[in-house]
């Protein structure tokens, strides 16, 4: 009586393993890619003439003229803010980046979320972030949406 039961258990478990065996787990980061984007984006990156900064589709490039951020290796970053004339921008003289699942994905130490969009050429740097009253560089930074087109030095 109890072998009806079994085979149909049987043929339901061969059958669910069949199909999901063949499911591929979520696409994970590698070490590779994730030393390779870090080694990319490690520089000194800067707004010169050949840059282009927007907030709110305004662009303020010529008030931050002269701006440098250096990413290290270890995703720690350092800037020149402090020698800027803009009283409101949302960088800080020092910090660190965490890598996100996304490769070009960041979040800066102050819980800021940044989208990196790194030249083929490897020349130019842009950074994209949502500025709201909760980021800050010397002073509460201007809010809105950040568009930072930068320069490798």
């Amino acid at each position: 009586m109890k072998k009806p039961i079994i085979i149909p258990f049987i043929i339901t478990l061969c059958t669910g393993i069949t199909l999901f065996s063949g499911c591929e787990p979520e696409e994970v980061l590698d070490t590779s890619s994730k030393d390779a984007f870090i080694t990319s984006i490690a520089n000194t990156w800067a707004i010169d003439e050949n840059s282009q900064v927007e907030i709110n589709d305004q662009d303020i490039t010529e008030v931050l003229m002269g701006f440098e951020m250096t990413i290290n290796e270890d995703l720690t970053f350092t800037t020149n803010s402090d020698q800027l004339t803009i009283e409101e921008f949302p960088w800080p003289t020092s910090g660190s980046f965490a890598l996100n699942d996304e490769l070009t994905v960041l979040t800066r130490d102050d819980g800021l979320v940044i989208n990196l969009d790194l030249s083929e050429d490897e020349s130019e740097l842009l950074i994209v972030f949502e500025a709201d009253e909760n980021t800050g560089g010397r002073t509460l930074g201007i809010r809105g949406g950040w568009r930072c087109h930068l320069s490798r030095r």
